[in-house]
């Protein structure tokens, strides 16, 4: 499990997810506006593992996770060589093509859990990657990233 939640602006927060635990996927991806504490975008989904959905064994350089369902769409992964992850992928009034810089953000937090039964799960958390690029909503889109941003900036809505 791939978790991203960072912020776009100061006043934005993005988060997503893809899993993948065996017998079930699933994906999300919100946007939130801390300013009006409301929901810009919300959509979830249900898939068969290794059909629908794909996590692959490491979360670092060469990471690439995927999630393919009728009403979501959700690549992230990580170049070999690059520092940043990338985002990309859409839903109902949702598309997305942003970069996730990793270099600057605080490390990951993996868990790994022995399941009864011989079997092992994990899962990895990053926070507070630096965003750019394209956030496209139904009401509009917010493009580029916190370091256009001042402290009390509202989302760049176009």
């Amino acid at each position: 499990v791939i978790v991203t939640p960072t912020s776009l602006h100061r006043e934005v927060v993005l988060a997503a997810a893809i899993i993948d635990i065996g017998f079930g996927a699933s994906a999300f991806v919100y946007v939130f506006d801390r300013r009006s504490g409301r929901f810009l975008a919300e959509v979830s989904a249900l898939g068969v593992p290794r059909l629908q959905a794909g996590v692959a064994d490491r979360a670092g350089e060469g990471a690439r996770a995927w999630f393919r369902s009728p009403s979501l769409a959700l690549v992230l992964e990580r170049p070999p060589g690059s520092d940043a992850y990338r985002l990309h992928g859409r839903g109902p009034g949702l598309q997305l093509d942003v970069s996730l810089a990793a270099a600057a953000a605080p490390a990951g937090l993996a868990a790994i859990a022995e399941v009864p039964g011989g079997v092992v799960s994990c899962t990895h958390k990053r926070v507070g990657l630096l965003a750019s690029g394209l956030v496209g909503l139904a009401e509009g889109n917010i493009s580029g990233g916190m370091e256009n941003a001042g402290p009390g900036d509202p989302p760049t809505v176009c």
